[in-house]
């Protein structure tokens, strides 16, 4: 299987902060994984499938491939560049050791603040949901343009056009027992 990479890591750096000691393997996995997972899913397999022919070839640079160069180099990379960001927190936080998992904290360990990185990522995928929300805004206006958007590839996922998860709130925080207490009988 040949793998063809839609953002390098120096690019990646570049867009996000991503220290410059970060391993380069780890984050050329985590951006392959996130470009598998999460391009995919917004572009649908046949127009991922797409690009990454036109990469693969170098036809990408053809005038009457215009429209799909666009479409990597002002939103897949930077929707790329955002998810990838959100897979690498975990992976520059925390490591596996013969101890377990530990965080990182220059050559030593320490205990992870799972609480910290929550944030973190909560914060990273805010970003990448908006972002993503651009792309496909921007494919839907260009969509007759590019009709492996709304194909169906038939081993493949149609496109997600909704970019933001919200999970249910089901009220079980630190007060629930004491707002069930406190609520008047009827």
């Amino acid at each position: 299987m040949k793998i063809i990479r839609l953002l390098d890591v120096e690019t990646f750096r570049e867009l996000q902060p991503i220290n410059e000691d970060t391993d380069s393997t780890t984050l050329k996995k985590v951006l392959y994984n996130a470009q598998e997972s999460k391009i995919q899913e917004f572009l649908g397999t046949a127009l991922y499938k797409k690009v990454l022919d036109l990469v693969d070839t170098g036809d990408i640079t053809n005038p009457q491939n215009a429209i799909y160069k666009t479409l990597l180099d002002d939103y897949v990379r930077k929707v790329l560049s955002y998810w990838g960001y959100v897979e690498a927190i975990p992976h520059m936080t925390y490591q596996f050791t013969d101890k377990g998992v530990q965080q990182r904290d220059g050559n030593h360990s320490r205990n992870a603040d799972r609480a910290a990185v929550k944030e973190k990522m909560g914060n990273a995928r805010n970003a990448a949901e908006f972002q993503t929300s651009l792309m496909i805004e921007w494919l839907c206006d260009k969509s007759a343009n590019i009709p492996e958007y709304s194909d169906i590839d038939d081993a493949g996922i149609a496109a997600n056009t909704k970019p933001y998860f919200s999970g249910m709130e089901l009220g079980y925080g630190e007060d629930y027992d004491r707002d069930l207490l406190e609520r008047p009988a009827n």
